[in-house]
Formats: structure tokens, C-alpha cells, sequence
């Protein structure tokens, strides 16, 4: 059966309730996909015991375990997973796996005889390129190896193609074709927020537009009062103690919006920075 538990919030303590349940019913899974989970967290207890359940199926061919925070206690138990159950496809992508990862895994391949293994996907998980290649060599007749070897994005070319396999090219194909789709929704996403962003650009020039004019508008009424008040004699100084006041009130306001005006600016760098972070992301 195929199991697909991919984007479910799964934690260390679920994996490890899994994994007793996996141990308990061996040959189960054909397929076991939980990328996009916590498996990792709070430590490697529960990536251990879902392995431990995963290494007793005997008809495993797809295992998937992108994005799950798998660290350097997950090595080990995927190593034993390598060594027992039937994979062909291997998913680790971005996983903040340590660099001996790729020597581990070379280590285990090495003890295959016959397993079918013929994709290992590590892209995201910045590993040696010379181990990466020798695990290339050694999966036996049809092999795939994925990574990065550089922070840059991987395209259809972007593997290493050691022999063809006419039933791993309809899986490459879908997954090819998910990633495309993939990153369609984050252009789709970033174009909203640049469109999103914008809008609020527009609405900061146009409420300091409105500010601007106030002040102008306040002025030109102070100094037809300081006019007034040249015109009024012995009113003359208290109009003028009370434009003084006034006057004050305006540099300060004024003092207040450029400020903020400031702190505006501040803000929408850092949207456009993160913005940018982003795209390069």
C-alpha cells in the first residue's frame, strides 16, 4: 500500500508510534512519502524508531523524507533502511543532514548486492560532490544521484545520469513536473507581494501628500494671522506670542512626520530586502 503523510505537522513522537506500528506489520508499505514534516524534532529518537520500522518492509520501493529536519542522528537509521528494505527511489532533500552524510550513505550502498536502488535525491543537503559520484558508481546498473553542489537551482539537466531506466523515467518525469509547478506558486506568490507592496507605497506617498499639504495650508494661515496682527496695534503682541506658539506646534508636527516618513522607508527596505532574500532563495 502506499502511505502518504507529506505536509501533516509529523513530530518525533509520531514518527516513533509509526515506526512500533510499522515493526509490528512488516511488508505493509510500498510506498512511504512524509516529506514536509518535524520528523527530526525535538531529536533523533523518532526518526530512529520509524526506521527501524521501515528497514522490515519488504516491499518498500519509494521512501520520502524531504524536509522532515532530519539532522545527524537520522543518518545511521536511513543507513539501516538502505541496507534492509527493496528502495529504489531515496528522498533527503533539504535536510540540514552534516557533512559525513554522504560518506554514511556511500558506506551503505557498498553492502548492496542486488536492491534495486536507482535515485538518491539529496539536493538541499550540501554534500560532498566526489562521495556524491562515487554513490553514483556504485548503484548498480540504473542509477540517478540528485544534489547541489553549489546554491544555485536545479534544473531537468541538474542530476547525474550514470545508464537509463525506462521505469524511474515516469517517476523522474512527475517529479520533474512538480518542482515546475512548485515554482510556478512561488512566482504566482512573490508577484502578490510585489503587487501587494506597491499598493502600500502608493498609499504612504499619498498620506504624505495630504500631510504636506495640511502644513502648507496651516502656514499660509499663520502668516495671514502675523499680517492681521501687524494690522491690529495693541493686539499685536499677544497675536504674535500666540503665532509663536502655533508655529512651534507646526515644527514639531513637521519634526513628528518626517520621523515617520523615516521609519516608513526603514520598513519598506526591509520588505524589499526580504522580498529579494526571497527570489534568490
Amino acid at each position: 500500500s502506499e502511505i502518504d503523510l507529506r505536509g501533516n505537522k509529523l513530530t518525533g513522537e509520531g514518527a516513533k508510534a509509526l515506526g512500533r506500528a510499522l515493526v509490528e506489520n512488516p511488508g505493509v508499505a510500498r510506498s512511504f512519502v512524509a516529506g514536509q514534516n518535524q520528523i527530526g524534532l525535538p531529536d533523533g529518537r523518532g526518526i530512529n524508531e520509524l526506521c527501524k520500522g521501515l528497514a522490515v518492509q519488504t516491499q518498500l520501493t519509494r521512501l520520502d523524507l524531504s524536509n522532515c529536519q532530519l539532522s545527524g542522528d537520522a543518518v545511521s537509521p536511513i543507513c539501516t533502511v538502505i541496507r534492509g528494505a527493496p528502495l529504489k527511489h531515496l528522498d533527503l532533500r533539504w535536510n540540514p543532514l552534516p557533512p559525513l552524510a554522504a560518506t554514511k550513505f556511500l558506506e551503505a550502498v557498498r553492502t548492496l548486492r542486488s536492491a534495486p536502488l536507482v535515485e538518491l535525491n539529496m539536493e538541499g543537503c550540501r554534500q560532498d560532490d566526489h562521495v556524491l559520484a562515487q554513490i553514483g558508481r556504485l548503484l548498480k546498473e540504473n542509477h540517478y544521484l540528485k544534489h547541489d553542489a553549489a546554491p544555485t537551482v536545479l534544473t531537468k539537466s541538474s542530476h547525474l545520469d550514470f545508464g537509463r531506466d525506462t521505469d524511474a523515467e515516469p517517476y523522474l518525469t512527475e517529479r520533474i513536473a512538480a518542482r515546475e509547478n512548485e515554482f510556478e506558486r512561488k512566482i504566482a506568490h512573490m508577484a502578490e507581494i510585489v503587487q501587494r507592496y506597491r499598493a502600500e507605497l502608493e498609499q504612504l506617498r499619498d498620506e504624505k501628500r495630504d500631510r504636506l499639504a495640511l502644513i502648507r495650508q496651516r502656514t499660509k494661515a499663520l502668516t495671514q494671522m502675523t499680517l492681521d496682527s501687524n494690522e491690529a496695534g495693541s493686539d499685536l503682541d499677544i497675536v504674535a506670542k500666540q503665532s509663536k506658539e502655533d508655529l512651534g506646534k507646526l515644527k514639531r508636527q513637521k519634526e513628528e512626520l518626517d520621523s515617520t516618513n523615516e521609519a516608513l522607508r526603514q520598513e519598506l527596505r526591509q520588505r524589499v530586502h526580504a522580498l529579494h532574500q526571497l527570489v534568490v532563495g
